[in-house]
């Protein structure tokens, strides 16, 4: 069965209204190389991108994220350059923090539940910006990144990536949506040692390290190794 008829309708649904256009396409696959096909939309053909960027993700076509933390890191970097010339040293180092935490940090938080890293190399990559940040923030350069974090009160990267991943799964399931379900994709053990909720997670058999690091096979490993908590308790409280 032809797709152009199919792909025509949903273009027509899609682009007509907004006045837009599909201009070009991802073919997407993890480990091994795409194959390549010529697609045409009303006679004209679709030209290949190995990137996109949707809903502020840079999306790859071999499936890594090395290409968003790259712009992700580039943002962050040009943010902290603007946040040095503007705010001098006269500055107080509360504010500067907040500053830090609105609009360099955020960027490298966004979603980060979709993109976690795993890599040694990417996790560097982006915990270097706060490890510049902090030293732009306190003015010190005679501490080390460790203590820089304590006298600021902020966790690691990592750290936040993980409370990240923890508190989508707890919002997911005190605050069910029609439009996503956890438990479609996640599953829990009746027979859990867990006082506060009586539930762990199941694990699922994974192939690679991309399987293994992909969010609903990650959050068990994380879920699991919590302390005991009440659920029921508000997220301030959790």
């Amino acid at each position: 069965m032809s797709l152009e008829k199919p792909l025509i309708l949903w273009h027509i649904m899609n682009f007509s209204a907004s006045s837009g256009s599909l201009e070009s396409l991802v073919t997407s696959g993890y480990g091994l190389s795409p194959t390549p096909f010529h697609y045409h939309l009303n006679g004209k053909q679709i030209s290949s991108k190995t990137a996109q960027k949707d809903l502020g993700l840079l999306v790859s076509a071999d499936l890594t994220w090395r290409s968003h933390y790259q712009l992700i890191s580039s943002r962050a970097y040009k943010m902290l350059g603007l946040l040095r010339r503007v705010f001098c040293s006269s500055v107080s180092v509360s504010a500067k923090r907040s500053l830090y935490i609105t609009l360099v940090r955020s960027q490298l938080l966004y979603c980060s539940s979709v993109w976690h890293p795993y890599l040694l190399k990417d996790i560097k990559c982006l915990e270097y910006v706060q490890r510049r940040a902090t030293k732009i923030i306190t003015n010190d350069h005679s501490l080390d990144y460790r203590n820089r974090l304590i006298h600021l009160n902020l966790l690691p990267l990592m750290m936040e990536f993980e409370f990240a991943d923890i508190m989508l799964l707890v919002k997911s399931i005190k605050f069910p949506s029609n439009h996503f379900n956890i438990c479609d994709f996640v599953q829990f053990c009746s027979h859990s040692t867990r006082a506060a909720h009586g539930l762990k997670l199941k694990h699922s058999l994974c192939r690679n390290d991309f399987e293994r690091n992909f969010y609903f096979n990650r959050i068990p490993r994380l879920w699991n190794a919590l302390p005991s908590f009440d659920i029921t308790l508000s997220l301030s409280a959790i």
